[in-house]
């Protein structure tokens, strides 16, 4: 796996610029990490592709590569857990995952079987949110939805990981996001 190439370079950001929640006016993160924004890779990669705008296709918030096997594909969300696992929200994590994940393939011309070794898709939502929603469902008698991401473990994705909101202190160390097994367990 490598880098993207260097017209891109021009998307790169602060992951905590990647992270802005414009419903709320606020960011999720905080990091000043470098990553690559992933809704202007697809801008760019939509314009260098010559692809039509009008069946524009998801995108995940940041891509963060680490090294050659550890790439990350980020996506934030302000919101809890069992609002993600719904409808709509639920489709729309999907095709971000999905979607995301082509693009990159063709941008670095790598292969499922490549992604499946290296690439993590990260989700990072709001814990305090999903235990007050949680505490309401289980009041009003309401099963609560989970959101599984773990088929794409092992076919599309190495690991699917749902983070909480203050992933900042736990995931990010001496301006570097940290390896799988730091994510463990959460």
């Amino acid at each position: 796996m490598k880098e993207l190439p260097l017209s891109y370079d021009s998307c790169i950001e602060t992951l905590k610029e990647t992270s802005w929640d414009d419903d709320n006016d606020i960011y999720v993160s905080s990091s000043d990490l470098e990553v690559y924004n992933f809704d202007k890779v697809k801008k760019k990669y939509y314009e260098d592709s010559n692809l039509d705008k009008g069946v524009m296709i998801a995108s995940c918030d940041a891509l963060y590569i680490h090294n050659e096997t550890e790439i990350y594909l980020i996506e934030f969300r302000n919101a809890a857990l069992s609002i993600l696992a719904e409808g709509t929200k639920k489709r729309e994590i999907k095709d971000k995952n999905i979607d995301s994940l082509f693009i990159y393939q063709d941008i670095v011309c790598c292969g499922i079987s490549q992604t499946r070794e290296n690439v993590h898709f990260i989700l990072v939502y709001d814990d305090a949110k999903t235990e007050i929603r949680n505490k309401q469902r289980v009041r009003s008698g309401q099963k609560i939805k989970e959101l599984d991401l773990s088929k794409y473990e092992g076919i599309c994705y190495k690991r699917c990981l749902k983070v909480q909101i203050n992933f900042d202190k736990t995931a990010v160390t001496n301006g570097k996001l940290v390896g799988q097994q730091r994510f463990e367990g959460m």
